[in-house]
């Protein structure tokens, strides 16, 4: 196996490591490895203390929303193997159906009441800001669909791109935040950015169907909850404290002085349980825009 110096720096030259070696020891960035100089030989060895993070589940009775949250707690926790063993049996092609709604995860051996559960996902840092992005531009595509496309949006599509799309990439998300401590102090704040960002989604989702159910007309109220959503998205990519800032007053100002005027002027009737969507939707910018000024102090 061959491999081509890169130049770093003025008098540095590095190599990248086979991938194959790499998800075989579990590394990731910020491990150690040792590296024995023999002649015209480099040896590079891993860390004979390494080991897999392992987690070991014993289940009874349970459902697929069940196993999923198991599994999904140790998946954002880092785990790199988890251990299932059922008191009673388990087909293969249901396990699968749920592993298969992660980012990395393969099912590597099983024989119905032991499965074992393997991550070769790559807890590359330098990527996490990128699939944050993504997360926003996904909720951004949903709340835009439901905005633009109003009495004739096309529900099925919709809960399509909700369901796994976004919850998947916010647990591929949440793992890699926790795994590289992604922002250091503000780890949290990001880690909480991204499950607001899924809350979002959902939230524009389940809007659309009562738009659609209650027949409602277009309003200032709608355009509001959607502009909005997309100067968040601007001030993410800024990542300007001031910039996020006064999007949060302004939102905060509108909440406590403007939007019940606004929701009697514009909904009457059964209609008013829209109410419940704007004001849901609003909170959850005000605590999307929170965690923009933590990130971006």
């Amino acid at each position: 196996m061959k491999r081509k110096l890169i130049k770093q720096g003025y008098d540095a030259l590095t190599l990248t490591l086979p991938r194959k070696w790499i998800r075989d020891n579990s590394l990731k960035p910020g491990d150690e490895i040792d590296i024995e100089n023999s002649g015209k030989k480099l040896i590079i060895k891993c860390d004979s203390s390494f080991s897999n993070k392992v987690k070991e589940i014993v289940l009874g009775k349970t459902n697929h929303y069940h196993l999923r949250s198991l599994i999904a707690s140790t998946y954002k926790s880092g785990y790199d193997e988890i251990i299932i063993k059922f008191k009673d049996g388990r087909d293969l092609e249901k396990i699968n159906e749920v592993v298969n709604s992660f980012t990395g995860l393969e099912v590597i051996s099983g024989n119905k009441k032991n499965y074992v559960i393997k991550s070769f996902l790559l807890s590359e840092g330098n990527n996490i800001d990128n699939l944050i992005i993504k997360m926003f531009q996904l909720t951004k595509y949903i709340s835009e669909t439901a905005y633009t496309d109003g009495l004739k949006v096309d529900l099925n599509n919709l809960k399509i791109m909700l369901k796994p799309n976004t919850i998947k990439l916010r647990d591929h998300c949440l793992r890699l935040i926790h795994s590289n401590k992604f922002g250091g102090d503000k780890s949290y704040d990001y880690y909480d950015l991204v499950t607001i960002l899924e809350k979002l989604a959902h939230a524009y989702y389940i809007y659309s169907v009562d738009f659609v159910k209650y027949n409602i007309k277009k309003s200032e109220l709608d355009y509001l909850i959607f502009n909005n959503f997309d100067k968040s998205y601007k001030s993410f990519l800024k990542k300007d404290f001031n910039d996020s800032n006064n999007l949060w007053l302004e939102t905060v100002d509108y909440i406590n002085n403007s939007l019940e005027k606004d929701l009697k002027k514009n909904l009457k009737g059964e209609k008013l349980i829209m109410s419940m969507h704007y004001g849901h939707i609003l909170r959850l910018h005000v605590h999307l825009l929170s965690r923009l000024l933590s990130c971006n102090a």
